[in-house]
C-alpha cells in the first residue's frame, strides 16, 4: 500500500514536490497543518514511493503535487506554497530557506489504499496496463492532455472516463 509517482515523460528529468496533511504541523492559514517536502528526482520511467502504508492514515484523502522537468514542462495547480531549490521537508507554514512560490495540484485519491500518479507530456507512450478492461469499476484513463494520469486499486477491472483498463483514475 502507498502512493507512488512515475516519470512517464521522455523529455527529461522530473522534479516533484508534494504536500499532505500532518497533524503535527501548526494549523495556521494558509494551508496550516500540512507538511511540504521535495524534491524527488526521477529519470524517464523511474518511480518513487512518496507515501508508504495506509493512504487514509491521518485523514488524508487529498495530496498536493508540483512538478517540473529539465525540458521545461510544468505540472502546477491552484494551491500556492513556498518551496526551495535545495531539498526541504518542513511544515507548510515554515517558509525559512524558501526561494519561490509555486502552485500545487490537488490529488483526490478517492479512498484508495494504493495509488500511482503518472506524470505525462506530449510524446509519452501509452500508460502501462492501459487497454480493454471487463467488469465493473472505474478504469485507468490515458488522458494526457493536462499531463496527469493516476491509477488506484480496488481489485476489479473496468472502464474509465478517458480510457479503459485496470481500476483507477485518469485525467
Amino acid at each position: 500500500m502507498g502512493l507512488s509517482i512515475v516519470n512517464w515523460c521522455p523529455d527529461g528529468v522530473l522534479y516533484v514536490a508534494w504536500m499532505y496533511l500532518n497533524n503535527n504541523c501548526p494549523h495556521e492559514a494558509p494551508y496550516g497543518g500540512f507538511e511540504k517536502n521535495g524534491w524527488w528526482v526521477l529519470n524517464y520511467q523511474d518511480s518513487a514511493e512518496v507515501v508508504s502504508g495506509d493512504l487514509q492514515n491521518g485523514g488524508n484523502e487529498y495530496y498536493y503535487f508540483y512538478a517540473d522537468n529539465s525540458a521545461g514542462d510544468v505540472w502546477t495547480g491552484d494551491y500556492m506554497a513556498e518551496v526551495s531549490d535545495p531539498t526541504f521537508n518542513q511544515c507548510s507554514t515554515d517558509n525559512s530557506r524558501m526561494t519561490r512560490t509555486v502552485g500545487f495540484f490537488e490529488l483526490d485519491i478517492n479512498g484508495y489504499d494504493n495509488y500511482t500518479l503518472y506524470f505525462t507530456c506530449a510524446g509519452s507512450p501509452p500508460l502501462p496496463g492501459s487497454g480493454t478492461g471487463t467488469g465493473t469499476g472505474t478504469g485507468t484513463g490515458t488522458g494526457t492532455g493536462d499531463g496527469w494520469s493516476g491509477t488506484g486499486d480496488t481489485g476489479d477491472d473496468g472502464t474509465g472516463d478517458d480510457g479503459t483498463g485496470d481500476d483507477g483514475d485518469g485525467w
